[in-house]
C-alpha cells in the first residue's frame, strides 16, 4: 500500500507537505488500531505507534514555516500523547535486554535481574491500560484536527516546487546533524549524543516519503539507519541506566519493608542477618557495571566510524538525494 502520491515532487510546496503529513498520520492510525486490539503476539504495535507519533511531529516541525501557526502547534498535543508511552517503551526495552542476558549472569545478578523484570513487566501492563483508556482517545481527536486543518489547505499551484523545498531542507538538515555529532569526544556527552539521534531522525523520516521511487532517497535512509541502530543502542542503554537508578531506590525499600516485616513477625536474630545477608544490591552492582561498559563501548564505536568514511557516504547520500529531488520526478509507485 502507498502512502503517498507517485507525483510528490513535481507538486507545490504546501500540497507536498500536506501529503507528507497525511501519510504519516495514516501510519499512526494504522499502529493504534493494532494497540488497541490488545494482541499479545504484536510485539512491535506500540514501538509502531511511537514511531508513527514520532514521524507525524517531525514533518510539522521540518515544515513549520510552510504551515499555518494553529497547524504546526499541533505537535505539541501529540507529544504529551507520545510521552505517556514512555514508561512503556522504556519497560519494553528494559526487560528484552535483561532477559537477554539473564543466562549468562552470576546468581545474585539473575536474582536482581528477575526482580526487575517482574517490576518492570508490570509498569508495561499498567502503560498500555492507560494508553488503551485514555491515551488512543486522545490521539483519534487530534488526528481529526489534524486531518480537517490539512485538507483544508489551500493548494497554490503557482507555489514553491515541493523538490525544491525538500532538496533545501535535507541539505539543512545534514549539516545540522554533522555538526552535533562532530561535537561529541566521548561517554559525558550523552546529552549531544541525544541530539544527534533525534537530529538523524528527522532526516530519515524527511526523505523516507520518497524511499520507495527514488533510489537516492533510500540510500540515504539506509545510511541513517546505519546511525540509528548505533545511536539507539546507546539511547537504550541510557534508558537502562536510568532505569537501575529509579530501581536501587526502590530496592532498598522493599528490603527495608521485608525486614520490619520478618521483625514484627518475631523472626530470630539470625534469621533477620540472614535475610539482610540476601541483599539484591550486589546483582544490581553487576548489572550496573554491564550497563555502563555497554555506553563506553558504543561511544568508542560512534568516535571511529563516524569521523570518516561513514560521515563521507552519509554527505554523499544526501548530495545526491538533494540533486535528485531538484532535478527530478520520481517514476509512477502505484500509490494514489
Amino acid at each position: 500500500m502507498g502512502w503517498w502520491p507517485d507525483d510528490l515532487l513535481a507538486r507545490s510546496t504546501v500540497d507536498g507537505v500536506r501529503h507528507v503529513v497525511l501519510g504519516f498520520l495514516d501510519q499512526a492510525r494504522a499502529a493504534a488500531e493494532r494497540v488497541a486490539a490488545d494482541d499479545e503476539s504484536d510485539e512491535e504495535a506500540l514501538h509502531d505507534f511511537r514511531v508513527g507519533l514520532r514521524r507525524t511531529r517531525s514533518a510539522l516541525r521540518s515544515w513549520k514555516k510552510r504551515l499555518p501557526g494553529k497547524l504546526a502547534r499541533e505537535r505539541r498535543p501529540l507529544a504529551v500523547i507520545q510521552g505517556r508511552t514512555g514508561g512503556g517503551r522504556d519497560a519494553e526495552v528494559a526487560v528484552a535486554w535483561l532477559r537477554e542476558l539473564h543466562d549468562g549472569l552470576d546468581l545474585e545478578a539473575r536474582e536482581t535481574a528477575g526482580w526487575l523484570i517482574d517490576r518492570l513487566d508490570l509498569r508495561l501492563r499498567e502503560s498500555m491500560e492507560a494508553l488503551r483508556r485514555d491515551g488512543l482517545g486522545d490521539f483519534t481527536e487530534v488526528e481529526a484536527r489534524l486531518r480537517d486543518e490539512l485538507n483544508g489547505l489551500p493548494t497554490d499551484e503557482g507555489d514553491q516546487r515541493f523538490g525544491e523545498a525538500l532538496a533545501i531542507e535535507a541539505d539543512r538538515q545534514v549539516t545540522e546533524w554533522r555538526d552535533e555529532l562532530a561535537g561529541v569526544r566521548g561517554l559525558e556527552d550523552a546529552e549531544r549524543i541525544h541530539r544527534a539521534r533525534i537530529l538523524g531522525k528527522r532526516l530519515r523520516y524527511l526523505v523516507e516519503p520518497l524511499q520507495p521511487s527514488l533510489p537516492e532517497a533510500a540510500r540515504v535512509v539506509e545510511r541513517c539507519k546505519n546511525a540509528q541502530d548505533l545511536l539507539g543502542d546507546f539511547n537504550d542503554a541510557s534508558v537502562l541506566r536510568d532505569e537501575l537508578s529509579r530501581s536501587l531506590e526502590r530496592l532498598a525499600v522493599d528490603e527495608a519493608a521485608l525486614l520490619d516485616e520478618r521483625l514484627r513477625e518475631g523472626a530470630t536474630d539470625a534469621e533477620l542477618t540472614a535475610l539482610a545477608e540476601r541483599s539484591l544490591r550486589p546483582g544490581w552492582i553487576v548489572l550496573g557495571r554491564l550497563v555502563q561498559a555497554r555506553s563506553a563501548f558504543l561511544v568508542e564505536r560512534l568516535l571511529t566510524d563516524w569521523r570518516g568514511e561513514e560521515e563521507a557516504s552519509l554527505r554523499a547520500a544526501v548530495d545526491d538525494f538533494v540533486t535528485a529531488a531538484r532535478n527530478g520526478q520520481a517514476p509512477a509507485n502505484g500509490a494514489t
